[in-house]
């Protein structure tokens, strides 16, 4: 290895002090996408066992997906040629953004061999990956809004408002995703946006507003 190469822990305790800090970081961090990125990179980067450090890495990454009844990560789909650059670039640079740009290219890319996303367009996959952190807390927040206001808001008109910087094509297709998502919600769905059980029942005693009552694609 060259000069300045990464070279990995080999004293055994502190590798087994470094899994358990690694298994801590990794679940305090809330949003799956994130969360599963970080598995498949650290793993690999503290390589802990003897064997198979990248391939357990990649095995970790799909539970926090799993977990949140999302759609796991196929490496089948992966380009290996920029997964393994991006590795490298995190192991001797500290940089993310190669293998991070990998993880969302091969996401998309395998998503659709999955029912929950048969039938989305890719564009659609995309903009689930990038944007999942803003699209869930505006729907938390719709909630919280119209159960602070007694009434169910519209919430195509809601989304629109609270996307109002972004483009208007863009907004558009962050708009159609949220009312997606409200008009699905249910007892076994409200919990992944952050929405507590006595939240989401003081939301479903409101009379929804008209414009709601067309109905929607179903979500999973």
């Amino acid at each position: 290895m060259g000069p300045g190469a990464y070279v990995p822990l080999s004293i055994p305790q502190k590798l087994t002090d470094e899994l358990a800090s690694l298994a801590a970081k990794s679940a305090a961090i809330q949003e799956p996408f994130e969360q599963s990125l970080f598995l498949m990179a650290f793993i690999s980067y503290l390589q802990p066992f003897l064997d198979v450090n990248k391939r357990t890495g990649r095995l970790a990454c799909n539970i926090p997906l799993l977990k949140n009844r999302l759609a796991p990560l196929s490496f089948l789909e992966m380009d290996k040629e920029k997964y393994v650059e991006g590795l490298l670039a995190f192991y001797e640079l500290n940089r993310i953004d190669l293998l991070k740009s990998a993880y969302i290219q091969g996401y998309v890319d395998s998503a659709s061999r999955y029912d929950a996303y048969v039938g989305r367009e890719r564009s659609a996959v995309e903009l689930e990956v990038r944007r999942r952190a803003d699209i869930h807390t505006c729907v938390k927040s719709y909630v919280e809004k119209s159960v602070s206001q007694g009434r169910r808001v519209d919430p195509d008109a809601y989304a629109r408002e609270y996307f109002h910087t972004e483009s208007q094509d863009l907004q558009s297709k962050l708009v159609e995703r949220v009312g997606e998502i409200i008009a699905a919600l249910n007892d076994a769905s409200h919990i992944a946006y952050g929405i507590s059980k006595r939240m989401f029942g003081d939301y479903q005693r409101l009379p929804a507003p008209r414009s709601t009552q067309k109905p929607r694609s179903r979500v999973l």
